[in-house]
């Protein structure tokens, strides 16, 4: 039983977002045509054996292109899972971006976000950002994606320590897809403090999906996170691997 709780602990950790980065690149829904689109998603998860394990989930993520020169990005998460006192995590985010395209693919975009994290003795970050986001690469296999946003960060830890200052956030993201049947997603974010170089944070997260049939695919993601001074008491690195499939029809 222990075993079986160990697993199902690791399940619900692997399947959750850890790192002090948020990929929004990740978020961005592809639409030719204007409107709004979107999902949203609860789930609630009670299991007992020889512990009590908790965990409840919620997600939304909604888009709005009145035309095809503005994009309005609204992303919503919320996570906890617990065994009695025990947290394993609690984290909760909200992001809203919008992205004015300028010329043909060159545009400038501008966000604000807050988060907490309870498991990276994260109590409060908010941040507000803008900057140039260009389309380098244009193909039918393969799309590149560069942007630099100078951003204000506010961050309150566990411990009570304030941190008010500005950060570069550089990201890089393209897409291969040779075929219908793979492709292979790659985002990048470095994010250096003005005042402090050396002081920085690392994210990737890469992406695989084959095509095994034509309903039936599998997926594997790999993320990696790096805090060069995290809040006291979280970890500097972690990484999470993740393997599935999925069925669509």
């Amino acid at each position: 039983m222990n075993r079986i709780f160990a697993f199902l602990c690791f399940f619900y950790l692997s399947s959750s977002s850890w790192g002090q980065i948020v990929n929004i690149e990740s978020k961005r829904i592809d639409m030719d045509t204007t409107g709004w689109s979107g999902a949203f998603g609860v789930s609630l998860s009670l299991i007992s054996n020889t512990k009590q394990l908790l965990s409840t989930r919620t997600k939304a993520h909604i888009q709005w292109k009145p035309s095809k020169k503005d994009v309005l990005l609204l992303v919503g998460q919320y996570g906890l899972t617990k065994s009695g006192k025990q947290v394993f995590q609690d984290f909760g985010f909200g992001h809203v971006r919008y992205t004015r395209y300028l010329i043909e693919h060159f545009a400038l975009e501008s966000f604000a976000q807050a988060q907490y994290n309870k498991v990276n003795q994260l109590k409060f970050r908010g941040l507000m950002g803008i900057g140039p986001r260009y389309h380098a690469v244009t193909s039918t296999k393969f799309n590149l994606f560069v942007a630099t946003i100078f951003m204000l960060e506010r961050e309150i830890t566990k411990q009570e320590k304030f941190f008010e200052g500005g950060r570069i956030s550089t990201y890089v993201n393209f897409t291969f897809q040779p075929n219908t049947l793979f492709k292979f997603i790659n985002t990048t974010y470095y994010q250096p403090r003005l005042t402090l170089l050396s002081d920085y944070r690392v994210a990737t997260e890469a992406r695989m999906e084959w095509a095994i049939t034509g309903h039936l695919k599998f997926k594997s993601a790999f993320l990696y996170n790096f805090d060069v001074d995290p809040p006291e008491g979280a970890l500097q690195q972690n990484y999470i691997l993740n393997n599935g499939l999925t069925f669509s029809f």
